[in-house]
């Protein structure tokens, strides 16, 4: 079988489950349902011809489906998202093509890096150590997490404007990062880690292109001033309080639901050499 290992940002996307019952699922409740009207046929009176005969034809045909279920009940169904992901790693490992991704979004993570790692440092006290560069891997997955103390991961994320930062959330906005933490725990070997986002001012040059951007779809040369302002009040924070900047998210290492994440690893590599299978 072939092999592949997962960068920790993608375990999200092969966490996802499918919609609607497993085929494991859909025994059970076959099997309950066999019982329950093996228990209605043998509580009805002789008399009740057609309600026996009824019963009688629903559980052969329901016997049948169990037996067909039985054969398939753990075959592992992949949702859509967790195949997506699968067919991304497959066109980058086997072919060397990696999925394009560019966004505002994600070039101000990279842009204002360092300025999250520093405010977040600040306000959580925490010791200034320089951004991890050290590439862990493992057996089933690889990843590099942003800051790696004795005792715990930290994981930065950066905010694009204040309307997209988690300010009162009481749970992660995103899921998938929750994995992401286990996978850096399961790499790192520490107990703790931390997600934290960050509200810190957006680079010049990407505040620049919002005001092009801005004059461009509303027919302007150059756009009004007033406008202006008001696109850079909405990307400079260093004006506000410290805890309107800095949401942590704690958690703690879960051994069983790492345990199966390595699981659903080994199941795509199955579904991996499904696709390998097609050249």
């Amino acid at each position: 079988m072939k092999q592949f290992k997962v960068r920790a940002s993608m375990t999200g996307a092969l966490m996802t489950e499918t919609r609607g019952k497993s085929n494991r699922e859909k025994l059970q409740d076959l099997q309950e349902t066999i019982t329950k009207k093996e228990t209605r046929l043998n509580g009805l009176s002789d008399k009740a011809v057609k309600s026996r005969d009824k019963l009688t034809a629903d559980l052969v045909q329901h016997r049948t489906e169990l037996e067909a279920l039985e054969k398939v009940k753990d075959v592992v169904q992949l949702s859509d998202t967790t195949k997506a992901a699968i067919v991304s790693i497959f066109w980058d490992k086997e072919h060397g093509i990696r999925k394009e991704l560019v966004s505002k979004y994600l070039d101000k993570g990279n842009e204002a890096e360092d300025d999250s790692i520093v405010l977040a440092q600040r306000v959580n006290t925490w010791d200034r150590i320089p951004k991890n560069e050290e590439h862990y891997n493992n057996e089933w997955l690889t990843g590099t997490p942003d800051l790696v103390y004795p005792e715990m991961i930290v994981d930065i994320k950066t905010s694009w404007t204040a309307h997209s930062f988690p300010l009162i959330e009481k749970e992660i906005p995103n899921d998938g990062y929750y994995w992401q933490l286990q996978a850096y725990m399961a790499l790192t070997g520490r107990k703790k880690a931390c997600l934290t986002y960050c509200l810190v001012n957006t680079p010049e040059m990407l505040v620049q292109d919002e005001i092009y951007k801005y004059a461009r779809n509303n027919g302007f040369i150059d756009c009004p001033g007033d406008v202006e302002l008001e696109i850079r009040r909405a990307h400079f924070y260093d004006r506000l309080p410290d805890g309107l900047r800095i949401k942590n998210f704690y958690f703690d290492r879960n051994d069983d639901d790492i345990a199966r994440l390595y699981k659903r690893i080994e199941e795509c590599r199955e579904f991996y050499q499904e696709i390998c299978n097609l050249a």
